[in-house]
């Protein structure tokens, strides 16, 4: 009787932590998928082997003019560079918080809208070459080119989202910022702005170089044949020869820059795989120590089987299916604290319900696997019981 109660105990034991290892799982299992569909996620340009960094004229004791100039001038030394594509430099960089410098269209072609119902929108300053650097695709029009000056026509690139408020083709009709009334002379591709989870919004592009000043520290981008961390040593020469006042900074590459955007939920799946792995392990060893245990304690009642004509896979099969019987009725009681769990980090999640069936699966065959490779080697030792032996355990 000691004996079955103290079993009893042991896999009631079993079942809690078994359920508990499986909703960690389950968790992991979530996060990860998320994580993977954010990285695989359509932003609307292309990340790969661009670098980019910030310069700020002023710390180098620059007037507006002056520092407008230094940075026509490091744009012609950054092309230069061996293996360059093309080079640009925008205000605001792509998949930050701060691309939302909004500002509000007064005007869309011939209609003045309402006071106090203008269009929200975001704008960036860029400079001519920034939407090829980026990869950012031109639907219709043109990019912003050299001539587009301090003394030439006010123009605009618009998203394609913003185009949607126009009356036929954008090109060639006017919009409004406030009393500053620009010719659209091309329509972007939408791309996602300040988190990579955030729906495209209204954008409105300016020629970086139509003003006499930049209002924002500009960030240059430049586009590498090859890998481009490889442009750090280069960039930072660059930056010398055109001002040795001049100093970079946040330098990263637009793959880490768009990597950033989800920081929380990278952290989250990092922390869930571990606690997760670490129960795994738990796992494997808990299910050995009872399947063990279970063994000893069965070791008469294994002698009498084989004796009866039992043959050793007979007994190997015993003890794993219940090693699986165990994890299946945990992972059935996880699965309501799953349900629970899913409620609390659906917010979390990208792309994915909290109940996605195939991290279940995933989760569940992931046990059973653990469970049947853990409860192998006490099966193995069971299967070789002498049934004589057995029949004089005490």
């Amino acid at each position: 009787m000691a004996v079955a109660r103290a079993a009893s105990w042991t896999e009631s034991s079993s079942h809690h932590r078994s359920r508990c290892r499986w909703a960690l799982i389950v968790a992991a299992g979530l996060f990860l998928r998320s994580l993977g569909n954010l990285w695989a996620q359509e932003t609307g340009y292309d990340r790969h082997n661009v670098l980019m960094f910030s310069v700020d004229a002023k710390l180098a004791g620059h007037d507006d003019a002056k520092g407008v100039r230094t940075y026509q001038r490091l744009l012609d030394e950054l092309r230069h560079i061996p293996g360059t594509q093309s080079v640009s430099l925008s205000t605001v960089r792509p998949v930050t918080e701060t691309y939302y410098l909004a500002s509000s269209v007064t005007a869309v072609g011939d209609e003045v809208l309402p006071e106090g119902q203008g269009i929200r929108i975001a704008f960036n300053n860029v400079a001519p070459g920034c939407f090829a650097t980026v990869r950012i695709p031109l639907l219709a029009g043109r990019d912003f080119e050299d001539r587009d000056g301090v003394d030439t026509p006010a123009v605009a690139i618009i998203s394609e989202r913003m185009a949607r408020h126009f009356t036929g083709n954008p090109i060639g009709q006017r919009i409004g910022l406030g009393d500053d009334m620009r010719e659209v002379v091309g329509v972007a591709k939408d791309i996602r702005h300040a988190n990579v989870k955030d729906a495209p919004r209204e954008v409105v592009y300016l020629p970086a170089f139509q003003e006499e000043s930049l209002s924002y520290t500009p960030s240059f981008a430049i586009r590498h044949a090859g890998p481009a961390a490889n442009m750090l040593g280069p960039v930072r020469e660059a930056v010398t020869r055109t001002d040795a006042g001049l100093t970079p900074f946040d330098v990263k590459t637009l793959e880490v820059q768009t990597a950033e955007s989800f920081s929380r939920e990278r952290l989250l799946a990092m922390l869930t795989s571990f606690v997760g792995g670490f129960a795994l392990l738990l796992a494997s060893i808990g299910i050995y120590g009872l399947m063990s245990y279970s063994v000893t304690q069965r070791t008469p009642e294994l002698g009498v089987r084989m004796a009866l004509g039992a043959t050793p896979a007979a007994v190997r099969r015993l003890i794993v299916s219940n090693s699986t019987a165990i994890v299946l009725l945990g992972a059935l009681l996880g699965f309501v604290g799953s349900l629970v769990l899913g409620r609390l980090v659906q917010s979390q999640l990208y792309g994915l319900d909290s109940y996605d069936a195939t991290t279940f699966a995933w989760a569940t065959s992931l046990l059973l696997a653990v469970a049947f490779g853990a409860a192998y080697i006490p099966a193995v030792r069971a299967s070789r019981i002498d049934p004589l032996r057995a029949l004089r355990h005490d």
